[in-house]
């Protein structure tokens, strides 16, 4: 008797522990994409909350391209190959600061979990898609030079404008854009369907003031917060 009450005690303990475990965010129902996790890696795992673990894959070595000059292609990469890393580092950033208060607007765990799962997209479509870089840009679509590159929800490619070989390779500290902001700006479109509610330095400041709901899902607002530590 006493062996069956244990057995059925333990059972329904491995229950509550299995349903305890957070798959998606209360205050929104956002599910967290969890596609790219595997078995940890020492040096690469770090904590999401305290009741799971975020480990990431990290891989952003190779990519294909169409178009451009050897050395357009060689600085695209050089761009493309620390993007990984460094979006793992802005994961972990993610949190009520003054950096995330400037880009995103007033602090709130939904809103957090919404621009941490959004990291997680881009790290995965980086990690587990073949991307493509294009040269061969639709120019009417490059706005006269405004635009350095586009995409489209799904895509696994980035169209990149002239504009886009002649700006700096490395995030910058002024309002200037750069090859890095622009990638990570347009691969928060292809992974999360983010839109273009702002576009510039102080518009997505104000955005994070006045809409926090849109800046969240704002394309430039990722770029900046990744880029301005």
């Amino acid at each position: 008797m006493m062996k069956t009450t244990f057995a059925v005690l333990l059972l329904v303990g491995l229950a509550t522990c299995v349903m305890s475990v957070p798959l998606a965010d209360e205050a929104t129902g956002d599910s967290f994409n969890l596609d790219f996790l595997s078995r940890p890696v020492e040096g690469e795992a770090s904590p999401m909350e305290d009741t799971q673990e975020t480990v990431f894959i990290q891989s952003c070595d190779t990519a294909q391209f169409i178009g451009g000059s050897a050395k357009a292609r060689a600085d695209t990469l050089k761009v493309h190959q620390g993007l990984c890393n460094k979006i793992i580092q802005t994961f972990h950033r993610v949190g009520n600061t003054k950096s995330y208060v400037t880009w995103f607007g007033a602090f709130s765990i939904s809103n957090q979990n919404h621009v941490k799962n959004t990291y997680i997209k881009i790290h995965s479509k980086l990690t587990f898609y073949p991307v493509t870089y294009n040269f061969n840009a639709d120019k009417s679509k490059c706005s006269n030079g405004e635009l350095l590159a586009y995409t489209s929800y799904g895509s696994n490619t980035i169209f990149l404008c002239d504009g886009f070989v002649s700006a700096k390779n490395p995030c910058t500290k002024d309002a200037t854009k750069s090859k890095e902001h622009e990638l990570i700006r347009t691969w928060s479109i292809a992974a999360a369907d983010t839109k273009g509610y702002s576009t510039g330095q102080d518009p997505t400041k104000d955005l994070a003031k006045k809409d926090p709901s849109k800046a969240v899902d704002n394309a430039e607002s990722y770029a900046y917060f990744y880029c301005r530590p």
